[in-house]
């Protein structure tokens, strides 16, 4: 967050796509210890009630469904001010209210964290980096990229995809040929150009800038002699 392009100056965020609601809990609890603390959210189906883990304590420590429960609560507590018995019941504001901040403030919601949510349909052109951490394919994973596909400014050329499962197998095939592993199931047109190598495109943009460059100094005439530097007395 501190160091990449257009999250260290504010203008983008990101996505974290994880496996399971406890993951994305899990996650969060690393996270909120972090400069993230109060910029990052958990975005997901769970709405958590009191009746859900009545029954879940063992005496032998919390299990997952305990321990989700207790880090939404407490995210809820912390976002809303109120006591944790009150904010529990405003999952759903909640959610409204940072998907709104993520589009409209991204420096003050840098990060969420979803599961199913917001996966498709979720139109914020300040999404720049999407990180997955869950096994996706076909559909699922094509709609997922497109959430940072949208252009925000002169500073976004591109979504920035991180991919922690190999979903890609690699990016030289996926590359060359779209139609096989990752999306196997998608004619080539209808992904064709939804990838970019990032290094190619920019040695594809360098050769041009250079190319302005010597067409700007054509008839500039060339200095026929250099400067010498004054001996000191």
């Amino acid at each position: 967050m501190d160091t990449k392009p257009r999250l260290m100056s504010g203008k983008g965020n990101a996505l974290l796509v994880v496996s399971s609601i406890y993951q994305a809990c899990t996650c969060y609890e690393l996270f909120a210890a972090t400069e993230l603390h109060g910029k990052c959210a958990i975005v997901t189906s769970y709405k958590p009630s009191p009746g859900d883990i009545s029954k879940e304590d063992s005496g032998e420590g919390l299990n997952e469904k305990l321990k989700q429960y207790e880090i939404y609560k407490r995210m809820l507590s912390e976002y809303f001010s109120l006591p944790p018995e009150q904010a529990i019941t405003k999952a759903e504001q909640f959610e409204i209210e940072v998907k709104k901040k993520f589009v409209e403030e991204p420096g003050q919601m840098k990060l969420l964290i979803v599961v199913d949510k917001l996966l498709t349909g979720f139109d914020a052109p300040s999404a720049t980096y999407l990180y997955i951490d869950k096994q996706m394919q076909d559909h699922g994973l094509f709609q997922a990229i497109c959430r940072v596909n949208r252009l925000d400014g002169d500073d976004k050329e591109y979504g920035y995809i991180v991919d922690y499962r190999d979903l890609f197998k690699s990016l030289e095939q996926s590359i060359k040929d779209y139609t096989s592993g990752a999306f196997g199931k998608f004619e080539k047109k209808d992904v064709e150009g939804l990838l970019k190598d990032r290094v190619n495109a920019a040695q594809e943009r360098l050769e041009e800038v250079l190319e302005k460059i010597r067409l700007l100094c054509e008839h500039v005439p060339r200095p026929k002699t250099t400067a010498k530097k004054k001996k000191r007395s």
